[in-house]
C-alpha cells in the first residue's frame, strides 16, 4: 500500500467514524515510510481541538457533531484554481449504505481564511447544486469575478469548505480583496529558501483529484520564487533565495505540463506554484505552475512575507514604524541584489523601486498606515467596505491591535465614543465588530500554529521572525 493509498483509506475510516481521532494509529501499520507525518497529524488535530475550544475566543466558534463550524458569521470568496477541468468521480458513501455519488473536488485561494481551501461538492445534491453551477459559470467565464459563499456555507477548518444549504452562492468583482486572489502575490502561500520544503502542519494538507487521469492526492499549496540550476533524473534543482542567509537549492519534481522547458533560462526569475502532495511513499514536491517573475516581485514577496511574520509572531496589528520599515527594505533589498549579482540576472527593474512605494506597490492589500504601518486582516479589509469613514476605520483598527495586544477575549465592552463626545457606532455594529475580532484572533491563533509558531521545537518561520525582530531591533 503506497503512502497516498494509505492516507485515503484512513480518511474513509477517519470520516466514517465521526471524525474519532483515535482511529488514526491504524495507519501507521500499513506504512512504510511516513510513519512521522501521521504522528504529527495525529498530535496537530488533538492541539487544533484545543485551540478552537479555548475560551478566549469567546462563544463565535461553535461546530456541529460533524465538525462544521454551525455560525461563521461571514461570507467568504474563493479563487478557484483548478478551471480547467471537472475533477471528480463516483465515491462510495458509507453511511449511505455503500451507495455510490458524484464528488467533485475544487481547490481555491481563500483571503478571509488566509489560506488554500479545497471545495467539496456532492453534485447530486440539490444543496450543493447550486454552488456547483456557480462554479462552473466561473470557469467558462474566465472574468474578474471570484465565487461568493453566504454564511449558509460549511466550514471545516482550517481550510475545508462545503456549499451545504447554501443557495446563495454567486460571482462577485474581485475589487476589494483583488490583490490576494492572485496565487503568485497571495503572501500567506508564500514560502523562501529557508521554508519551502517544510511541511508545517499535516492538518493543511486536504484531499483532491487531478483530472483527466482522475487521481487522488493529499496537498498542500505553496508559492515561491527562484532560478533554475539544473536538471535531476524527476525534475529540476531550483535556487531559491532566503529573507536571511545564503540562497539554498531545493530539489522539484516538475508536473506543470503546459510550460515549454525549451524556454527555461539560467538568467531569469521564476514564480512557481509548488504541491507539497503525497506520493508512493511520501511527500513529494512538485512544480505545478511556472512563470517568469522580476526582481521586483521577489522584494515585493519578500517584504510582504515579512509583514505577515511580523503580524504573526507580535500577535498585534501594529508590525513597524518608518524607522523600522526603512530598515527592513534596506535589508531585503540588499538581500535580494546580492541574489540577483551573484546568480547573472538583470539588477535593472529594482533599482527603480525605493521603500516609499513598496508598501503601495505590494503590501497596500494587507497593511495601512495609521502613523505606524499595521498588518489589516483580509476579513476585516472586507468589513470596511461597509463604513466609509477613514477616522472610523482607523479607530477600530487601533482598538484591534490595543486588544490583541493585552490578550483580550472581547474588543468592546460598551459603545466606544469619539473626540466630539457622538457615538462611534451602534449595540448591533458594536456586536458584529465583537464577532470580526473574535474570529480574527481565533485565525491568527490557527495561522500560528499552523506555520508552526506555537510548537516545542523553533520552526523555521518562527527562526526568521526571531531573526526579524533581531535586525529590527525590536
Amino acid at each position: 500500500m503506497t503512502f497516498t493509498e494509505a492516507l485515503l483509506k484512513f480518511t474513509s475510516s477517519f470520516e466514517a467514524s465521526n471524525y474519532d481521532i483515535s482511529s488514526l494509529t491504524k495507519i501507521i501499520e500499513s506504512l512504510e515510510q511516513g510513519h512521522h507525518f501521521v504522528k504529527q497529524y495525529q498530535s496537530d488535530l488533538v492541539e487544533f481541538e484545543k485551540i478552537k475550544r479555548n475560551e478566549k475566543f469567546h462563544f463565535y466558534l461553535k461546530e456541529n457533531k460533524w465538525g462544521w463550524l454551525e455560525n461563521h458569521n461571514f461570507p467568504i470568496t474563493l479563487e478557484i484554481l483548478n478551471k480547467e477541468a471537472v475533477p471528480g468521480k463516483q465515491v462510495s458513501v458509507r453511511i449511505m449504505g455503500g451507495q455510490r455519488r458524484t464528488l467533485v473536488i475544487y481547490y481555491a485561494i481563500c483571503p478571509e481564511l488566509e489560506n488554500f481551501v479545497n471545495i467539496v461538492n456532492w453534485v447530486d445534491s440539490q444543496s450543493s447544486k447550486n454552488a456547483w453551477i456557480k462554479i462552473r459559470e466561473l470557469i467558462n467565464n474566465q472574468h474578474d469575478e471570484v465565487l461568493e459563499f453566504s454564511k449558509s456555507c460549511g466550514i471545516r477548518l482550517p481550510n475545508k469548505i462545503h456549499p451545504g444549504f447554501d443557495r446563495k452562492a454567486k460571482l462577485v468583482k474581485k475589487e476589494i480583496l483583488q490583490y490576494l486572489y492572485d496565487w503568485k502575490k497571495t503572501f500567506f502561500l508564500f514560502d523562501d529558501g529557508y521554508a519551502v520544503s517544510s511541511h508545517n502542519s499535516p492538518i493543511n494538507f486536504k484531499k483532491i483529484f487531478f483530472s483527466p487521469e482522475k487521481e487522488t492526492t493529499f496537498i498542500d499549496l505553496r508559492t515561491t520564487i527562484g532560478k533554475f540550476h539544473g536538471k535531476t533524473p524527476d525534475g529540476f534543482n531550483i535556487l531559491i533565495p532566503t529573507l536571511f542567509g545564503e540562497a539554498q537549492f531545493h530539489e522539484f519534481i516538475l508536473s506543470d505540463r503546459d510550460f515549454p522547458l525549451s524556454k527555461l533560462s539560467s538568467t531569469k526569475l521564476y514564480v512557481l506554484q509548488v504541491f507539497h502532495r503525497s506520493g508512493k511513499q511520501n511527500i513529494e514536491d512538485h512544480i505545478t505552475k511556472i512563470e517568469e517573475a522580476i526582481p521586483n516581485d521577489l522584494l515585493g514577496m519578500f517584504h510582504a512575507v515579512s509583514c505577515y511574520l511580523l503580524y504573526l509572531g507580535n500577535q498585534r496589528l501594529k508590525i513597524l514604524n518608518k524607522t523600522t520599515f526603512q530598515k527592513l527594505f534596506s535589508h531585503l533589498f540588499n538581500q535580494v541584489s546580492n541574489f540577483l549579482n551573484n546568480n547573472g540576472i538583470s539588477t535593472e527593474k529594482i533599482n527603480e523601486l525605493d521603500w516609499k512605494n513598496i508598501q503601495d506597490g505590494f503590501t497596500s492589500q494587507m497593511t495601512r498606515w495609521i502613523d505606524d504601518l499595521y498588518y489589516i486582516p483580509p476579513l476585516l479589509r472586507k468589513t470596511f467596505d461597509e463604513y466609509h469613514n477613514p477616522a472610523l476605520r482607523d479607530f477600530i483598527v487601533k482598538e484591534f491591535d490595543l486588544a490583541l495586544a493585552n490578550k483580550k477575549s472581547i474588543c468592546f465592552e460598551e459603545i466606544p465614543f469619539n473626540e466630539q463626545g457622538n457615538r462611534w457606532f451602534d449595540h448591533k455594529s458594536m456586536g458584529k465588530f465583537n464577532r470580526i475580532y473574535s474570529l480574527i484572533h481565533f485565525l491568527l491563533e490557527e495561522k500560528r500554529f499552523i506555520n508552526g509558531f506555537t510548537r516545542f521545537y523553533m520552526n523555521n518561520r518562527e527562526r526568521e521572525y526571531t531573526m526579524l525582530r533581531k535586525l529590527l531591533g525590536a
